[in-house]
Order: C-alpha cells, then structure tokens, then sequence
C-alpha cells in the first residue's frame, strides 16, 4: 500500500490477524518521483505499476499495534490542530466572546490529556515485552 487511512485501519487488521503481510511506503514522495520520471499519468492501475517497481527497503511491514498507534497519534493530531485553531481564534474575541469560547477550548485539553495517556499505556504494552 502506498499508505493506510485511518478509516481503513480496522480491514487492516483484519487483514493481518488472517495471516496477510500488511505493508506500507515509507515514503510517499517516491511514488511521485516515479510518476514523474516515467511521465506517467496519476491512475490507480499506473499506482500498482509503480509500487511495483520500488525497491523492498523502502517498504515497511506493519504490525496490529503499530497501526492502532498510528490511529490514535493521528487522533491526538487532530484535537490539537483543532485546539490551536480555537486558541487562534480566541486571540481576536472580545472578553465576553472569550468566556463562552474556554469551556470549548478546556474540554479539548482535557481530550488531549486522555488521548495522550491511551497513547502512553499502549506504547508502555508495546515496549514491555522487549525491557522483560
């Protein structure tokens, strides 16, 4: 696969827990570098053609844990741009504005807090098994 959408996450895994060899470009420039050099036009066949032809090491195999991180990182990733985009906006309203707006922007930091603390146990079970 040239990458994994979040949406696509849980076929994934299903994917792999049947046994499937589930991998990723580590690069995405590199499809576009190929695409380019070839002259190729961007078509999901020509995507094939071209994944084919790039060389193993810039593959990497995934594992069921990396991708539920993954998910969740790119969850943590979303609260915040969305709590610096309301932080941004705070910035420019007026005081009464600014109280309606900090429960808002509370909430999201307490959201942050809980995703970034799922995200610390599940890389504490990923590593624990390697520090015995």
């Amino acid at each position: 696969m040239d990458t994994i959408p979040p949406s696509h996450t849980d076929g994934a895994i299903g994917l792999l827990r049947r046994g499937v060899g589930v991998y990723y470009l580590r690069r995405l420039t590199l499809l576009s570098k190929v695409r380019e050099e070839l002259k190729l036009p961007k078509t999901a066949r020509r995507d094939i053609k071209e994944l084919m032809g790039i060389e193993e090491g810039w593959f990497r195999r995934v594992t069921e844990d990396f991708l539920v991180m993954r998910r969740m990182i790119l969850g943590h990733r979303s609260l915040l741009r969305t709590h610096q985009q309301l932080l941004n906006e705070y910035k420019s309203l007026s005081e009464a504005e600014k109280e309606v707006m900090k429960p808002t922007i509370k909430f999201l930091e307490v959201q942050m807090e809980e995703m970034a603390g799922m995200i610390a146990e599940e890389a504490v079970k990923d590593i624990r098994p390697i520090i015995g």
